[in-house]
């Protein structure tokens, strides 16, 4: 049985774990996720987005500890370089991610989600990291990328509590960037949110996501600011993205990069 299932068509492509109703990751979901992206999604040039979600109840519960109680040191070792290698694999792909969060989100779930750009869940949703209750820190860069999120003060509660932080919290906190009521209307804010990316210039969009990816990694000071002027200066000029988008906004016409009726990744229910 395939526990991670994948569609990728030309511009909207889409990760769904497939082990309802937990949609555990295991080392093979995420050497599978690992080569999806290597293998599917970098070598496409006109990819737009990427959708994650869970299939059923639950984004992911993360680990199932049947699974790794009595792992060793080197076994757990290589679970958490591939992790960190999924989640850096799903960060550093150039167009942006979304997590489309029903149920849990719990452990490497959470930080599945972290990895992403855009958290969108339904009101049952909720994000734990509850592995410092039974004996683990965080495997793949929660303790990295959530105070990048929600700020370091509440990062530092969420992670050494280890308690349940609810969809409405998550909102309020910035952890996620909309709330809505169940299944149907999360896949639906996930189409809305794709299509909006897909009907921006493409080459704009994956310029401000790898200058974000680059200030949060180095921080202004160190080369982001430089990058972002150059960034800038480039994109100007004939028969480039901003000549053909700022005569059509001028002309009051439609954008070049206009994708109506866009070939989009289809879920269950």
């Amino acid at each position: 049985m395939a526990y991670v299932t994948f569609t990728s068509p030309e511009c909207i492509a889409a990760i769904v774990l497939n082990d309802p109703p937990e949609n555990y990751i295991s080392r093979a979901v995420m050497a599978d996720i690992n080569r999806f992206i290597e293998e599917e999604l970098r070598p496409k040039i006109k990819l737009c987005s990427v959708v994650i979600t869970g299939e059923g109840p639950n984004f992911s519960s993360g680990i199932d500890l049947n699974d790794v109680v009595k792992a060793g040191r080197d076994e757990a070792t290589l679970l958490s370089r591939i992790g960190h290698r999924a989640m850096r694999g799903l960060e550093g792909l150039p167009v942006p991610v979304i997590a489309a969060v029903a149920g849990k989100a719990y452990d490497i779930g959470f930080e599945l989600a972290l990895a992403c750009d855009i958290r969108i869940c339904t009101e049952d949703a909720a994000f734990r990291m509850s592995s410092v209750r039974f004996g683990a820190p965080p495997s793949s860069g929660a303790t990295t990328r959530l105070p990048a999120v929600v700020g370091a003060g509440r990062a530092r509660e969420i992670l050494y509590t280890g308690r349940r932080v609810s969809a409405f919290e998550a909102l309020d906190i910035g952890l996620v960037s909309r709330v809505v009521r169940d299944r149907a209307e999360l896949m639906e804010a996930a189409r809305e949110t794709a299509f909006n990316i897909a009907n921006n210039a493409p080459d704009a969009v994956r310029q401000t996501k790898a200058m974000m990816n680059a200030g949060l990694d180095r921080g202004y000071t160190q080369g982001v600011e430089d990058m972002e002027v150059h960034a800038f200066g480039e994109s100007f000029g004939p028969g480039t993205e901003q000549r053909a988008g700022m005569e059509a906004r001028l002309a009051g016409k439609k954008y070049p990069w206009s994708r109506e009726g866009v070939e989009w990744c289809r879920f269950k229910g």
